[in-house]
């Protein structure tokens, strides 16, 4: 992901105020000479909001040919044009574009196809240029003339995302380990107290069955 919006302005996250930045920490105005991006020209990780420095496009001779990662990951993302991020990224809104987006971050965000990429030198030359080239970023400036960085909050569907990922992750870090403990509990008290337990339990039949009979 980028960094020269996100670091000016935090408010189009949820939970987040107006205000809100990391400008303490870095200079997004300015041109970074010390940071070099290598990406897939169709990553849309990395494209999201704008790289810092210089930005090297890698498996851009694929593109366009039979080869994997070529025509089949461009019809890959045809797919995906028209959906929100949401039902790209749960598929329980959307199966079939959840699919072709879990499809296109293979071949664009795989560290597995990225060290293939770079260990031939068809993609990686000697002097660390790629197959598709590198050019240096201009830094947005602070007064975004081009508007080119997000002026408004989260939408609803961000938020409901945003949300749901946060129920999942308390669901996981606390209802498992919760269970895990009941279970384990309930097991050691039953395996303490093996008799008791049998004789609590035949009491208990023969006091409510033992006399019971069965009108014909």
């Amino acid at each position: 992901m980028g960094v020269q919006c996100f670091s000016r302005r935090l408010s189009f996250l949820p939970g987040s105020s107006e205000g809100q930045n990391y400008l303490a920490d870095v200079d997004p105005y300015i041109f970074h000479d010390q940071i070099t991006s290598i990406m897939h020209p169709l990553d849309y990780y990395a494209l999201t909001d704008y790289q810092p420095g210089k930005v090297c496009h890698l498996g851009s001779s694929l593109l366009g040919t039979s080869q994997p990662g070529g025509a089949d990951l461009e019809n890959y993302i045809d797919k995906m044009v028209g959906y929100t991020g949401p039902e790209l990224m749960v598929d329980m809104f959307q199966t079939k574009p959840a699919e072709m987006f879990g499809m296109t971050r293979y071949w664009t965000h795989s560290i597995t196809l990225t060290n293939i990429l770079l260990s031939n030198p068809t993609f990686l030359d000697a002097n660390g240029v790629t197959d598709g080239g590198c050019t240096n970023q201009e830094p947005i400036p602070a007064a975004d003339p081009d508007g080119m960085c997000p002026k408004g909050n989260s939408d609803a569907s961000c938020n409901a995302l945003f949300l749901g990922v946060g129920i999942a992750l308390a669901i996981v870090i606390i209802g498992i380990p919760l269970l895990c403990l009941l279970y384990c509990t309930h097991s050691c008290c039953f395996r303490r107290h093996p008799e008791t337990n049998k004789t609590k339990f035949t009491d208990f039949k023969e006091k409510t069955m033992g006399g019971a009979k069965v009108n014909p």
